[in-house]
């Protein structure tokens, strides 16, 4: 399924090393922020969280989001996504249980 949907937008797949390293990090650093995400919504406690790192984090997913439509590069596409909707639901939930 995700093959046809990467031939149809024109994502590039590549088969070098580096680039299925690539695509692991993209996966374990997208996944970073859950651990965060899952104490906040477990403890209600965002006690010390600063919203403005979180945002910030966001922010700058949504450019690396951009780029990695723009260059057509699936792991840059996968990471900044999941990075960023983590990011921003921190952001709401500080905002809304402080």
């Amino acid at each position: 399924m995700l093959n046809g949907f990467t031939q149809r937008v024109g994502l590039k797949k590549h088969k070098h090393p580096i680039d299925h390293l690539a695509e692991l990090n993209a996966l374990v650093s997208g996944i970073a922020l859950y651990p965060q995400l899952s104490k906040i919504l477990t403890t209600h406690d965002v006690e010390g969280l600063a919203p403005t790192s979180f945002f910030i984090m966001f922010a700058a997913n949504l450019v690396w989001h951009a780029y990695g439509w723009h260059r057509k590069a699936l792991p840059v596409i996968v990471s900044s996504a999941l990075t960023g909707i983590a990011a921003a639901t921190i952001v709401v939930l500080i905002i809304a249980w402080q």
